[in-house]
């Protein structure tokens, strides 16, 4: 029995919240993605960014969604590390086996790319938009420009928090 459409708000437009609307939309929900910050695509970067390493758990998670092909066309393969032993030559270590590899990637690269992706699988971002308040037994959200002024209710079906450390969802 197939599931109804349903209308879903995600705070937070990480790489959780841009990879869990791709997956809500492809299984044909509406989706509506909240951020306090501005669109991260319009921001330029310093240049300094600490790369993460893209562990089996995020490519299995890419994969559910079949974007693994298109992710590592903006990462880099390193299957070796080198080593620096006071008195001794440098050498290198294999991560793993021969052919495997841990994938090194830009934060904001891949946040910007998720981004891109879940807009053009239909999810709609509202970026600069503040969540104030939750009350999750009626899936309704309240944002504003401050604490303390006007809010907008939006009312959705169900909510998802995605918004880090310091939620306003959880």
């Amino acid at each position: 029995m197939a599931q109804s459409p349903k209308n879903i708000a995600i705070v937070g437009s990480g790489l959780v919240g841009s990879l869990l609307a791709i997956y809500l939309r492809r299984l044909g929900h509406n989706l509506t993605v909240f951020d306090r910050r501005p669109d991260i695509r319009t921001i330029e970067f310093s240049g300094r960014s600490i790369n993460l390493a893209m562990s089996d758990r995020g490519w299995n998670a890419l994969k559910e969604v079949s974007l693994e092909k298109e992710i590592k066309k903006i990462a880099i393969p390193l299957d070796k590390r080198a080593m620096h032993v006071l008195g001794k030559p440098q050498y290198f270590q294999k991560y793993g086996k021969e052919g495997e590899a841990i994938w090194s990637i830009s934060r904001g690269v891949l946040n910007r790319r998720m981004i891109d992706l879940a807009e053009e699988a239909g999810a709609q971002f509202k970026f600069n938009e503040k969540v104030w308040d939750v009350d999750l037994p009626t899936a309704t959200l309240y944002t504003g420009d401050t604490e303390k002024s006007e809010w907008q209710e939006y009312k959705f079906d169900i909510i998802f928090g995605c918004d880090g450390a310091f939620s306003r969802v959880r």
